[in-house]
């Protein structure tokens, strides 16, 4: 399930808090064993070579599970 981040309305310190707190209650976003990774973030037209220079830069996360994605919305939304 995709979440937007709103990264429009929202500062760059509020961004880096919905960061700590992302991998804080979920983890690393990108885990080693496939079935451990629980969610993903990026970007529209993300391509190999681009890559995310912050958190101002996340559009969406990813979220393999609907509870996680509740949850996000639930403190995030």
């Amino acid at each position: 399930m995709k979440v937007s981040a709103r990264k429009l309305d929202r500062t760059i310190v509020e961004m880096d808090m919905m960061w700590q707190w992302m991998t804080d209650n979920f983890g690393p976003p990108i885990a080693h064993n496939k079935n451990l990774k629980r969610w993903t973030y990026g970007k529209e037209y993300l391509h190999k070579r681009d890559l995310v220079n912050g958190t101002w830069d996340i559009e969406w996360f990813e979220f393999h599970d609907e509870k996680d994605a509740m949850l996000f919305m639930l403190r995030w939304g």
